[in-house]
């Protein structure tokens, strides 16, 4: 699928995805991000794909600053309102590509992309 394709998808679907994601996965999936990252609380993290923002709002506890980044304008903002109601102040949201995020080397501590890749054009080429 092509990126805009992928693009086309995801904008379609933003207002149902909260609860299509739960057949793929629930609140443990942040848990499991948060443990493997080794997150310490003083670190900032970049959510690549974030959706409707539910993984970066989940790892926002963790985490001094959350980036958030998806390429999907309906989908940041449902995850806007998602972060802005759960009143969560350390996660920024923006558009981004997958394949080409605008962020300088070394500015964050760890990337997490869950469901991401999959939807990326070269998954392989993606870094």
């Amino acid at each position: 699928m092509d990126a805009a394709a992928v693009k086309a998808f995801f904008d379609e679907v933003a207002r149902d995805w909260d609860t299509m994601r739960l057949t793929y996965y629930d609140e443990r999936v942040i848990e499991q991000l948060a443990a493997h990252t080794q997150l310490t609380g003083d670190q900032t993290v970049v959510d690549v794909g974030t959706g409707t923002g539910f993984v970066a709002a989940g790892l926002a506890a963790y985490a001094h600053r959350v980036l958030g980044f998806d390429n999907a304008s309906s989908m940041l903002e449902v995850a806007r309102a998602n972060v802005d109601r759960l009143g969560v102040d350390n996660v920024e949201l923006a558009e981004g590509d997958v394949a080409d995020l605008p962020l300088p080397d070394h500015a964050v501590d760890a990337t997490v992309a869950n469901m991401v890749l999959h939807h990326a054009t070269d998954p392989a080429g993606t870094q």
